[in-house]
């Protein structure tokens, strides 16, 4: 009788280095090393942010240093020929939580004059992991949301129509003497700082007599 084939018995650290070759040739190249380091810059910023959050100086610094960041992110996007398509859409989705998280800055800190819409603040929450309450909802889909990160609190106006609002209101300090009101224009899906704490850590406020026409 003939023999079909002749078993070998092969080294088992031969067995592991083909099995490593053969997994690794399989797992999308997700791991670059940019993708990686920018998605740690982020974190690092959202760090930073949660420790200088009642200095508005350095949360200026931090907002511009993100943008900065991010037109490096758009740059090495745009450079397909050096990436696998996978770590593209990696980067472009980089660049979404980038710009995400500057307009947040600029939106929560007070920093700036930027357009927040919904979807960006959930975004750029999942990275900051605040919490938040509505305090007071309006018939017309305009609420008014305590958010707190840090010991910090700032109340918004959530837009949850596709309408854009004029609205007058009046707030006043919880447990103080402090009171006032003011106007603000509202976009449609969007979030608009209200008033925050910063410059007095241990105040609370409440909004009330909302007065919203639509724009």
């Amino acid at each position: 009788m003939k023999t079909l084939f002749t078993l070998k018995i092969i080294p088992m650290k031969t067995v592991i280095l083909l099995a490593s070759v053969f997994l690794l040739s399989y797992v999308p190249l997700l791991a670059n090393p940019n993708t990686i380091q920018f998605d740690i810059q982020l974190n690092e910023f959202v760090v930073a942010f949660k420790n200088e959050i009642l200095d508005l100086t350095a949360c200026e610094k931090i907002r511009n240093e993100i943008k900065d960041l991010v037109l490096d992110i758009e740059r090495e996007s745009l450079q397909e020929s050096k990436y696998e398509s996978e770590d593209i859409i990696a980067l472009k989705q980089l660049k979404k939580d980038g710009d995400a998280l500057e307009r947040f800055i600029g939106v929560l800190g007070n920093c700036g004059h930027y357009y927040l819409t919904i979807e960006m603040f959930e975004l750029a929450n999942k990275r900051f992991k605040g919490t938040y309450q509505i305090i007071l909802q309006n018939d017309n889909n305009l609420n008014v949301i305590a958010y707190n990160i840090e010991g910090y609190q700032f109340l918004f106006f959530e837009n949850n129509s596709e309408v854009q609002y004029r609205v007058h209101y009046k707030w006043k300090e919880i447990d103080g003497f402090k009171s006032g009101d003011g106007t603000l224009g509202i976009l449609k899906s969007s979030i608009t700082n209200i008033i925050d704490n910063r410059f007095n850590p241990e105040a609370k406020f409440y909004i009330y007599d909302i007065k919203s026409n639509e724009r």
